[in-house]
């Protein structure tokens, strides 16, 4: 039974993403706490399936992934469900989905008003925005290791379509029409990378001024923190590789990230340089957005201006810009665009016991393309001679 103190209120809390801003690392905090917030008063409902996944810190969509979904779809009964319940204790989502779906009016108001039907008194929503370009570039390297369906568009492309700070503009409109029953906590990921956790935690109540005691001691404090690591360059154009051969890279992007979590990512420089005539572009386009969204936003979590985010230089023998941007860990020079024996083990491993049981002269090809375009990558050439594999 709960030790909380006794109250008069219901709280819902939504932790809400948005994409790319730690969302594995906090559902593995709330998960790996779940008996702790019981005992504080808070419900994290979770199937027992993506439970173990967010302990055992492989990455998931969270607890608040089919409530997103019944919000896009109108599905009053579906989300009702998810906000009855049948004890007094406040109820934690977490989905980085749920921002995009609540930047739709019609979803926003079905959520609030079925939280009032719910005899909900307060919604408590922690949104973590980030950096443009940061954002950006590492959204595109995830759409690549995921494999989201969205494997044949460029990088020129997916830049021209970004427009994040834009459904962060519509979400907290639609929040604002609602002041009596939301409130909201915001933070920059690109300048908070390694306090999500305290963050998460502080805005539940938790910690040394917190009605509901010490923030939950994680077993695991002193390990890193990364969860859902980027992939480095080589792990990156293999992928690619294998999508135009028409393969689904993401068993083994997965099996490269959960397998080996201490590999630093190198990917954000290698595609800051690709992109830079993009990121240039970017600035003229997404100003305006963010001249009108920062008024709407704490002044410790507005955007920066990204008129000039990068600096890169030119001639550099390695291919990689100088500048990172916060979130994303580099190796060093002598590190880039190379597969170590334990990663070239994994994808061996994975693509042999492939579900579609394809033979190594199907993937064996894009493997040896990879090491020859990340051997003239090394070298500083920005042309590869030898073709991309044919889909065979």
């Amino acid at each position: 039974m709960s030790d909380s103190p006794s109250k008069t209120t219901r709280t819902l809390y939504l932790h809400v993403g948005h994409r790319k801003t730690g969302s594995s690392y906090i559902q593995y905090c709330l998960a790996a706490s779940r008996s702790v917030l019981e005992s504080a008063g808070i419900d994290y409902p979770i199937s027992g399936e993506i439970l173990q996944q967010a302990i055992n810190r492989l990455p998931t969509s969270g607890n608040g992934l089919e409530l997103a979904r019944a919000l896009k779809r109108g599905d009053r009964q579906v989300v009702r469900d998810h906000l009855l319940t049948a004890n007094s204790l406040d109820t934690l989502y977490s989905a980085e989905q749920l921002l995009s779906v609540l930047s739709l009016p019609a979803a926003a108001d079905l959520l609030f008003s079925e939280a009032v039907h719910a005899q909900i008194d307060r919604i408590s929503i922690l949104l973590f925005i980030r950096e443009p370009v940061d954002h950006v570039v590492s959204a595109y390297g995830q759409e690549v290791k995921r494999n989201y369906g969205t494997f044949d568009v460029n990088i020129e492309d997916y830049f021209a379509q970004y427009n994040q700070p834009a459904k962060v503009f519509a979400a907290l409109e639609a929040f604002g029409r609602w002041p009596d029953l939301v409130s909201m906590e915001v933070h920059n990921y690109s300048r908070c990378t390694e306090d999500l956790a305290d963050l998460c935690f502080h805005w539940l109540g938790f910690g040394a001024l917190g009605e509901r005691g010490p923030a939950p001691q994680l077993a695991d404090s002193g390990e890193s923190k990364q969860v859902n690591r980027s992939l480095t360059v080589a792990e990156f154009e293999f992928c690619k590789s294998l999508m135009e051969m028409g393969m689904k890279p993401n068993r083994l992007s997965d099996a490269l990230v959960s397998t080996l979590p201490e590999i630093r990512s190198d990917l954000f420089d290698h595609l800051a340089q690709l992109a830079a005539p993009q990121i240039a572009r970017l600035s003229t386009r997404l100003q305006p957005v963010l001249n009108r969204v920062n008024p709407l936003l704490p002044a410790q979590a507005r955007y920066a201006s990204i008129a000039h985010p990068l600096t890169l230089p030119v001639g550099n023998s390695s291919g990689i810009g100088s500048a990172k941007m916060s979130g994303e860990q580099a190796c060093g020079p002598s590190d880039m665009y190379g597969l170590n024996a334990q990663q070239i083990r994994v994808i061996c491993d994975v693509l042999t016991l492939d579900g579609s049981r394809r033979p190594q002269r199907f993937w064996m090809p894009a493997l040896t393309w990879t090491l020859q375009r990340i051997a003239a990558l090394r070298a500083g050439c920005r042309r590869v001679l030898s073709p991309r594999p044919s889909r065979r």
